[in-house]
């Protein structure tokens, strides 16, 4: 599966597609394949896994709760667009 690897970082060559494959399977807990995908580009590119699963979290968290107050919605509702939204902006937070 093609990650959206920007060329300064080696594009989605089947070394850097395979360190995603490999990585996104290894994450474990409460996260769904998109939030996986955003946490491995993260450390693909120099963070520390942890370091980018907490920001990761922060940046949902805050997400969330803006789009609940600004636009009425549930949860359910915000999670969902949470995850249109980082495949929107190629996993990148």
């Amino acid at each position: 599966m093609p990650y959206g690897i920007p060329k300064t970082e080696g594009g989605d060559t089947p070394e850097n597609v395979k360190k995603m494959e490999d990585c996104v399977n290894k994450i474990k807990g409460d996260y769904t394949k998109e939030q996986k995908i955003a946490i491995c580009k993260k450390s693909l590119f120099g963070k520390k896994k942890e370091q980018a699963e907490l920001e990761l979290l922060s940046y949902r968290d805050e997400f969330i709760r803006k789009q609940m107050l600004n636009n009425k919605i549930t949860f359910s509702q915000a999670k969902e667009l949470f995850n249109k939204h980082l495949i929107e902006n190629n996993y990148i937070f």
